[in-house]
This record gives C-alpha cells, structure tokens and sequence, in this order.
C-alpha cells in the first residue's frame, strides 16, 4: 500500500507545513487517502480531524516517530542515559501506540536513537556516550515498545540513518542491522529502510546484498530522490527501488517522503511508485 507522509508539503513560511488540518484537506482534495502521520508538525489540538478524516475518506493511517506531536518539540531518544527523560521518551511511544490502536493502524516505526541527546538543530545536548552503551540502551528500550504493540498487534520498525552526525547517530551500518535481526525473534519488530539515507550513507557495501539479508524483515519503505547529495527530493524516476526484491514492494509500507513539495510533486512522486509496484 502507497502512503503519503505529513512532512512532504511545503509551509507557507518555513520547510514544512505544520497544520495537520491544511495537509489532511489538501490530500483529501486530491484523492490522497492513505497518510503516514509524522514529525514536523506542529501540536494538534483537535486530534478529532484524524478520525473524520479517516471516515470521510475510508483513509488508513501509519505513524512515525512523533504523533500525536508534543507542545513543545523534541528529538526522540529511546538511546538517552538520563533515566527520567528515557521514561518520558518510552511513555510518548506508548502514546503513538495508543493512537495506532485507536486509528486501527498496525504500524509505529521511529528513530533508533543516538549517543547523546541533541536538539533539534541536532546539537549535543549531553556528553556522547560509547556506541556500545548506547545501542544496548536502545535495545533495552526497544524490548518494552515491541511487548506493549504486541498487545494491539502493531508491529514496530526502526528506521536506518545516514552518517550524518559524526558517528552520533545510531542504526547507519549494515552490522547494527544484522544484530537486531539476530537478537529480535519477535514477529512484530522489522525496518524501516528510508532509500535516501541508504544511498547516502558513504560506507561502501553492496547494498543489494544488505537489502537480500533483512528482505523479511523490513515492513516500510520511506521514498524520495537524492538529488546533488540532498535527499528528500521529489521522483523523477523509481530507479533507487531497483535494489528491492519484488517481495518487498508488494509487502512493506511504500511511504513517500518528499519534502518542501507542492500537491503536484506530491501526486507525481505517488503515481510513479503506483506504476512501478504495479508492474
């Protein structure tokens, strides 16, 4: 199934739209029904406009990392040492989850985390911890978000990272993959593989390889162009899917992650997706 993410239009006077209520008009005047509920939006009060949506337009939902979004706005780090903030982040999760079950929605996916709190200019808010420590915290953290989906029947994916961040960011080689997959035998848990950040990533491996590896696993797909070394550019073409065996294209989530995008950019990078799965 085709999505459409939240943070693919472009605001009025900043990189996203931030009222949930123009982006779910917009689409529902378009014919764009099914919607990946995300980051960059702005706090919703009236978290009604979802379920109406929803009825009016026999819509399905998923949602990424930050939604309901939070008055004040936050990097979710399921990574973070401060135990107090790990909670609060952990219970935001149960908060997306609780909106999953109620919108019928079987599936959550987020960020892996990083070794230090950041802003959201992606600054270090604390001293970077080893990788190593980090990552066990995420798992750990991870183990409670899968038992508590797994009751609604969601199933939960995290999502792969460019190396971006000096290291900071977590889940970016191939081999934090494979840990997961070995250590994880719960069916509910799987990936997100954002193809932008996977052609961006600068270590070298083959990456059909890597897809071929984790194939079973892998439950959405986030779809944009890169463009220049910029990713979160609109399709031309659907060649970066190429690397995906056609059982993943039929299974996994096909979610389009454009940014700063206008409807008509929104709808040709759809109907490019459309076709390609269809073939």
């Amino acid at each position: 199934m085709i999505f459409v993410s939240t943070s693919c239009m472009r605001g009025r006077d900043s990189r996203f739209e931030k009222d949930l209520r123009v982006i779910l008009n917009t689409y529902a005047k378009h014919g764009i029904a099914n919607v990946e509920l995300g980051a960059a939006l702005g706090f919703v009060k009236d978290l009604g406009i979802v379920s109406r949506f929803k009825k009016d337009n026999d819509a399905n939902f998923i949602i990424h990392n930050l939604f309901p979004p939070p008055k004040e706005s936050f990097m979710l780090n399921i990574a973070t040492q401060d135990e107090k903030q790990r909670k609060n982040h952990l219970d935001f999760v149960k908060q997306s989850l609780e909106f999953c079950r109620k919108l019928d929605s079987n599936l959550y996916s987020l960020h892996f985390g990083f070794r230090a709190d950041i802003d959201m200019m992606e600054k270090p808010l604390s001293t970077p911890v080893a990788h190593e420590t980090a990552f066990t915290t995420a798992k750990q953290s991870l183990l409670g978000i899968l038992d508590y989906a797994k009751q609604y029947g969601i199933n939960v994916a995290v999502e792969n990272q460019p190396l971006v961040l000096s290291d900071m960011i977590l889940l970016s080689h191939p081999e934090h993959f494979f840990e997961l997959d070995r250590e994880f035998k719960q069916k509910n848990f799987g990936f997100l593989i954002d193809i932008g950040h996977l052609a961006l990533t600068p270590e070298r491996f083959d990456r059909k390889k890597f897809i071929e590896k984790i194939q079973d696993r892998i439950f959405e797909l986030h779809i944009h162009a890169v463009v220049d070394g910029h990713d979160h550019q609109p399709l031309k073409d659907a060649s970066l899917l190429d690397i995906f065996p056609k059982s993943v294209i039929q299974k996994a989530a096909l979610t389009i992650e454009i940014n700063k995008a206008d409807i008509n950019q929104i709808i040709s990078s759809k109907n490019i997706v459309e076709i390609y799965s269809n073939v």
